[in-house]
């Protein structure tokens, strides 16, 4: 049915053909195309002549395929940012646009020139640890059942596999797991524990002892560090005869790995003896006892929480997109280049990441909608917190200070350089501007 539109009129309509995804708004020279007509848009449009009472919805024609004549001129509302009255649409448009201040556009610049690391180097690092463990550990499992130490497995641990490497992608965690223990363990102080053995007295016909690779000298204990050192030399006796790799001399340091493989001065990978606990879900590792006078004890293991960390931060990946791990990199990164920062570590930073969340979680109503730059203040606020109060209780370890080790002195230091940042967002930005370039 066609029908003649009397002189005079004035229509706004708004076009939608069903074979597109766009929408357009058109004139009115466009409605003698049209099969139907249109009651005015708005009260104020005049129309001479007979009413015509067609039915409508929100003021749109739906035409099929081919109906548009070919001279009509269609607007772009790409150009002009034109959108269809929808208040859930325009929420959703208001609610994903943000505006970046001074201090946003300087985070995304310090991440793009200091924290983010190009696939290149990550795709390398991954392909020679690969490497390295697929020559490495078939030959310490073979040369450890001679001496009794059963390689139980091995996994990859540290910064570089879970994402939260920063700068370059230097080291490398390779936990080796020699025993698999179930509630076996004694609770020292925190963040330690002892591993007590059975006697063992040999007797004829039966097999030697199971734990004679680690045995304390007074047989009632695994030793860590008897453990790590008949780990070493079986990794030194797999790694004689090739040339690529170099195994470093073995060391007692708290700061410092015991077993490390660099390959060609590149790449750094930390062979670390662990035992895992599997009613807790835990690793026990060989590093020494900070407090103790004697940093060669044979007695303890330090627990690791590594694999709760990963698990806490990928359901803050799943709530907030991300937001936060790129946050606490951004610190991450900000803590190691700037040397009025040092004496922060990267657990530091991590345990000030789960601090906040867990306050967040609890305190914050949408927590999950913040913006990285927000994130990232709120991490600044919680680190500053903490060095004015003097205490970093670790996440997972109750009465364990992560400030313990830390002199008062240096603590006041930090606490007054942080807060400096914290209250002066222009101080921030040259910071990270200087960094960047």
């Amino acid at each position: 049915m066609s029908t003649n539109l009397p002189q005079g009129a004035d229509y706004n309509a708004v076009l939608l053909f069903s074979n597109s995804l766009r929408t357009y708004k058109a004139n009115p020279a466009v409605m003698s195309a049209v099969p139907e007509v249109l009651p005015p848009v708005s009260s104020s449009s005049q129309v001479t002549g007979e009413a015509l009472p067609v039915p409508y919805r929100k003021h749109v024609i739906r035409l099929r395929r081919g109906r548009r004549r070919p001279d009509e001129v269609i607007p772009d509302i790409f150009a002009d940012h034109w959108l269809v009255e929808s208040p859930r649409r325009i929420q959703f448009e208001k609610s994903t646009i943000v505006s970046l201040s001074d201090l946003g556009v300087q985070l995304d610049q310090f991440y793009e020139n200091v924290v983010q690391i190009p696939n290149k180097y990550l795709t390398s690092a991954k392909s020679r640890t690969r490497t390295l463990t697929d020559y490495v550990i078939p030959r310490i499992t073979k040369f450890g059942n001679q001496i009794g130490m059963k390689i139980r497995g091995w996994k990859f641990g540290g910064s570089t596999v879970d994402d939260t490497q920063v700068i370059l992608p230097k080291e490398i965690d390779i936990l080796v797991i020699v025993e698999k223990f179930k509630a076996r363990s004694v609770d020292l102080d925190p963040g330690y524990r002892m591993i007590p053995l059975r006697r063992f007295r040999a007797k004829e016909g039966e097999r030697p002892d199971e734990f004679r690779f680690g045995r304390s000298d007074d047989g009632t204990y695994l030793s860590a560090m008897r453990v790590a050192r008949n780990l070493y030399s079986l990794i030194e006796r797999a790694l004689k005869l090739n040339p690529q790799v170099e195994l470093e001399p073995f060391v007692i340091d708290d700061d410092r790995p015991q077993i490390v493989v660099t390959f060609k001065n590149k790449h750094r990978f930390n062979f670390v003896p662990a035992i895992y606990v599997e009613d807790e879900d835990v690793h026990l590792t060989t590093r020494p006892y900070a407090y103790d006078e004697n940093p060669g004890s044979d007695m303890f293991w330090r627990i690791s929480y590594s694999e709760n960390e990963r698990h806490l931060m990928a359901m803050m990946d799943k709530a907030d997109r991300g937001t936060r791990r790129k946050a606490f990199k951004l610190l991450k990164a900000l803590v190691r280049v700037e040397h009025t920062l040092h004496g922060l570590t990267s657990y530091h930073v991590k345990t000030v990441l789960l601090h906040a969340f867990d306050a967040a979680v609890d305190q914050t109503p949408r927590w999950q909608r913040q913006s990285v730059e927000t994130a990232f203040s709120v991490l600044l606020a919680e680190l500053q917190h903490r060095l004015r109060t003097k205490e970093l209780p670790h996440f997972f370890i109750r009465g364990y200070n992560l400030f313990g080790n830390v002199s008062p002195r240096k603590l006041a230091s930090l606490e007054s350089r942080v807060t400096y940042l914290v209250n002066h967002p222009s101080e921030l930005i040259r910071v990270l501007k200087k960094r960047a370039s």
